[in-house]
């Protein structure tokens, strides 16, 4: 698992970057109250942002073992590996648009939206899926 989030963190740093890249330009916008241009600058970077993280999904998801090879030789931890790989990297287009509201409400002084944003990510969206995985389909993390 460690090798897992090693390699899923990369995928999200990058969306992290480009995320945080464009709170200047929001609060200058909202600053000026200049909506039309926010609500543009809006949809262009969650068009890039979602573009960006399908093609980093796709890259991850069948690059997984050559990836976890590159840690770890061994084909049980290349096997479980590969498919923990997968499971994490699907949750990357989710994680951009969570990332980019989150920098929106920050730039805009929201700092109730701000804060709940990441803490329904983590917190209620990821203990409701592990509820219905272990449910489902006994899923049970070890």
């Amino acid at each position: 698992m460690g090798i897992v989030l090693k390699v899923n963190m990369i995928a999200q740093l990058v969306i992290t970057g480009f995320s945080f890249g464009d709170v200047p330009v929001f609060g200058y916008l909202y600053g000026r109250k200049n909506h039309e241009k926010l609500k543009q600058m809006l949809i262009f970077c969650q068009q890039f942002l979602s573009g960006l993280s399908i093609v980093l999904t796709v890259l991850i998801f069948v690059g997984a073992p050559s990836l976890i090879r590159v840690m770890m030789n061994q084909q049980v931890i290349l096997d479980e590996g590969a498919l923990m790989l997968r499971y994490q990297v699907i949750t990357t287009w989710g994680a951009a648009v969570v990332l980019l509201l989150t920098c929106l409400f920050q730039s805009m002084g929201k700092v109730i939206p701000s804060f709940f944003l990441p803490i329904s990510k983590q917190g209620l969206i990821f203990v409701a899926v592990l509820a219905v995985l272990v449910k489902c389909w006994d899923i049970r993390g070890y």
